[in-house]
C-alpha cells in the first residue's frame, strides 16, 4: 500500500515492490513511484501491483518528466490470488493461524506486538522444511 511517507522523500534504497490501492496522478506519481528506483547492491528489478490506477494516466504522468518513460508489462492482478494459492500449497500456516491473526491485526487499539509472535509459528514450520 502507498503510505504518505513514500510520497515526501522516504529513501529506502531495498524497497523493491510496492502495491497501489490508491490513486495516484501527476507529479504525485511521479515521486512516489520513483522510490522504487534508488539503487543498492543485489537490487536489480523493481515491481509495483497497482490496483486502480490506469497504466496509460501513470505513463503520461511519467512522460512529463522523462522522455524515455514506459511501462514493460501491465499489472496481472491474478498475481495475488497466484502467491495465494502457492503459500496455500506450501503448507507453512493453516486457516486458523490467518483468523487469529486477522483477530488480533483488526482489534481496536491493535498494535504490532500483540500478533508478531503469531507470525513466529509459520515461519519456524518454514525454517524446519
Amino acid at each position: 500500500m502507498v503510505a504518505n511517507k513514500y510520497q515526501t522523500g522516504f529513501d529506502q534504497p531495498i524497497l523493491v515492490a510496492m502495491y497501489l490501492d490508491k490513486k495516484l496522478s501527476g507529479i504525485t506519481a511521479v515521486q512516489t513511484l520513483s522510490h522504487l528506483d534508488r539503487r543498492t547492491d543485489s537490487k536489480d528489478k523493481t515491481y509495483i501491483l497497482d490496483f486502480v490506477n490506469d497504466p496509460a494516466l501513470i505513463l503520461q504522468a511519467f512522460s512529463t518528466y522523462y522522455e524515455d518513460a514506459h511501462i514493460e508489462t501491465e499489472s496481472d492482478l491474478d498475481l495475488v490470488t497466484k502467491q495465494v494459492d502457492k503459500l496455500d500449497a506450501a503448507g507453512i500456516y493453516s486457516r486458523a493461524d490467518v483468523e487469529q491473526f486477522w483477530d488480533k491485526w483488526v482489534a481496536p487499539g491493535a498494535r504490532q506486538s500483540s500478533y508478531d509472535s503469531l507470525l513466529a509459528v509459520p515461519v519456524d514450520r518454514f525454517k524446519r522444511r
